[in-house]
């Protein structure tokens, strides 16, 4: 999922509320569109809906709101990412710690060097849901591969996270190609995989074997 510009608009508005509420007492003829814009941000957690506890308590007289919204901790992250890819840093590469290792994931060569810009941003305090330390010691062990622009990443399953956040993220900013490359890479990358809304299972039927047919009678 990639966010669309009214998208953006509504969540910068929302982020700017800080802790409060945006509402659903609008004129009517934005209320509807406003409010298909906030159910799709909440669809991918980026806002959440207030329950009609809440709604009860920012009723105005008898009127109590439509709807009303306030931004969750990962919207207010992926404002925060759009803002620092838009400026991006050139960062350290952090050292390669110690411990074991729990899968080998591939990447593309465009995700080294975004991850790379990534971890300066991380370091500095930017991106706090980002482990700037965990994703420094995984790119120091990627590893290109003979005749491809893609490397392998011997990693974590916490470095694994903190990587699969990152393009989870820059695939919201803009990136169509998003992340599902890397969880085809490795089972415990799919594992871990950061959507807040996954397809349903495949319905699997119960195939039972056929007996001898009867004989005609």
């Amino acid at each position: 999922m990639t966010l669309r510009q009214d998208e953006w608009g509504m969540l910068e508005a929302v982020v700017a509320q800080g802790p409060g509420w945006v509402t659903g007492d609008l004129p009517l003829e934005r209320r509807v569109a406003a409010h298909g814009i906030v159910r799709r941000l909440v669809g991918a957690a980026l806002c959440e809906l207030a329950s009609p506890e809440e709604l009860d308590a920012l009723a105005a007289g008898a009127n109590r709101p439509a709807w009303a919204v306030r931004s969750t901790e990962l919207g207010q992250e992926l404002l925060r990412y759009r803002a620092l890819r838009e400026r991006p840093m050139k960062p350290p590469v952090a050292a390669t710690t110690g411990g074991g290792l729990d899968t080998t994931i591939s990447v593309r060569g465009t995700d080294l060097s975004l991850l790379h810009t990534v971890c300066g941003d991380a370091a500095t305090g930017a991106l706090p849901g980002v482990d700037a330390a965990a994703l420094g010691a995984a790119i120091a062990r990627a590893r290109p591969v003979d005749g491809s622009r893609r490397h392998t990443v011997d990693v974590t399953r916490a470095e694994l996270a903190t990587i699969l956040r990152v393009l989870y993220l820059e695939s919201l900013s803009g990136d169509a190609t998003g992340y599902h490359h890397v969880l085809r890479s490795s089972s415990l990358a799919d594992v871990l995989r950061p959507d807040p809304v996954r397809p349903a299972a495949p319905l699997v039927r119960a195939c039972t074997a056929a007996g001898p047919s009867a004989k005609a009678r």
